[in-house]
């Protein structure tokens, strides 16, 4: 039987139960902390209001994250993508890394140590590490107490997955075997021995064709990261933004993978076997996230990605969300009565000057708000996703079958 988790850390195990009218959702071993809603966001928002009331620290369970065991089930859209049930298991804690003791060392002392970690240093551009992980140990100077797992927050660009030794214990020999882990120095009076996962990866995300990916790719070192984001993919708690190929995973997959580019990687487990481990009090707070699986053929090595984080000159130009009183909004999730009509409108408009492409659609824009209009929830999903022909930012306009609620997020896309 499983232990009622303490309410100490903001990922906490959930159930559900499919009513007529909706969702019901409640902390597992907590029935009195449980929230109901039509759908599963707003559930989801009820269940938080109810944990805030009950929680004795609000900074330890916020922001929160929903386990769902067994996971709620999703659309056939994505199911196909799940038949391999694999997961991403990392933490949410930050770990601190200045590059040196408090005040000791300088600068320059500090840039050397930075470089140190990486066999081809830093990106002078974007600051990601270069080549593959060193053997020079990372130095942690501050540590949250009580973690398992995390990531460092630091210097460095990108993120480090971090894991401590009691919840790499609950791994078998053969999946640590399977890992690359190195020790990390903490800071002085920490009880807890942490280690580093490092490179290379065994899997490293990929595109699928048909679909929209996202990411960053620097135009100085060539590194890129690389999402896929479907507003149905995104839906009911799945919240299913990597892929690999199927490829990685013949003849026979090892019993634990890191999956990622270069030296950024997380662990990669069977969901049947994240599901063990998920009961240890170890492994609490740690999340687990999907990875989807695709066939070679489906697969985009290469996808196009954006080659900025901000705005270009091109997608400068596009207009801010409006509400119905004419308020700017970077972006909004709001009911579609909030919504101006002139989002819709500047569309043709903007795709015939050349400022935007339309990427994919599921629907014309004038029918899109026109459905928004009307009340109810529409059958199924739908959007229109654009790009920036210059720099290919990811923007969207979504109408959710889960809420009937528009998403407008063309200034930093849907994430």
């Amino acid at each position: 039987m499983p232990s009622k988790p303490k309410l100490d850390t903001n990922v906490l195990p959930c159930q559900w139960q499919k009513l007529a009218t909706g969702w019901r959702l409640w902390i597992r071993g907590w029935p009195t902390i449980a929230g109901e809603g039509e759908s599963l966001d707003q559930a989801t928002s009820n269940l938080t209001d109810a944990l805030m009331r009950e929680a004795p620290d609000l900074d330890r369970v916020l922001p929160f994250v929903p386990v769902f065991e067994p996971p709620v089930p999703s659309s056939a859209f994505a199911e196909r993508y799940l038949r391999h049930a694999l997961v991403q298991v990392s933490g949410d804690e930050i770990f601190e890394m200045h590059a040196g003791r408090g005040a000791e060392g300088n600068d320059a002392e500090r840039a050397a140590y930075m470089r140190s970690l990486y066999r081809e240093g830093l990106c002078a551009d974007c600051g990601h590490g270069r080549g593959h992980r060193t053997d020079v140990p990372l130095r942690i100077d501050v540590a949250p107490s009580g973690a398992r797992s995390g990531w460092v927050r630091g210097p460095i660009k990108h993120l480090i997955c971090v894991y401590s030794e009691r919840f790499l214990s609950l791994l078998t020999a053969q999946e640590r075997a399977a890992l690359s882990l190195a020790p990390i120095e903490m800071p002085r009076g920490t009880r807890q021995r942490f280690f580093e996962l490092r490179g290379p990866a065994h899997a490293h995300p990929v595109g699928v064709r048909g679909l929209q990916a996202d990411g960053i790719e620097c135009t100085t070192c060539g590194r890129r990261t690389v999402e896929v984001i479907d507003p149905r993919l995104l839906e009911d708690g799945l919240n299913l933004k990597t892929f690999i190929s199927d490829a990685f995973l013949a003849p026979s997959p090892p019993p634990a993978m890191a999956v990622g580019q270069d030296a950024v990687v997380t662990l990669c487990l069977p969901r049947r076997r994240w599901t063990e481990l998920a009961e240890h009090r170890d492994a609490a707070g740690l999340i687990a996230r999907p990875i989807g699986v695709i066939e070679q053929a489906e697969c985009d090595q290469n996808p196009r990605v954006r080659m900025r984080v901000v705005s270009c000159e091109v997608c400068k130009t596009w207009p801010m969300p409006l509400t119905i009183e004419r308020r700017e909004r970077a972006a909004f999730d709001l009911p579609a009565t909030d919504c101006a009509p002139s989002n819709f409108d500047w569309l043709a408009a903007a795709e015939s000057n050349g400022r935007l492409i339309i990427a994919a659609a599921t629907i014309p824009a004038q029918a899109m708000f026109e459905l928004a209009m009307r009340p109810g929830r529409p059958a199924r999903t739908e959007f229109i996703a654009m790009r920036c022909p210059a720099c290919w930012r990811l923007g969207w306009i979504v109408l959710s079958r889960g809420d009937a609620k528009l998403r407008l997020v063309w200034r930093y896309g849907l994430h």
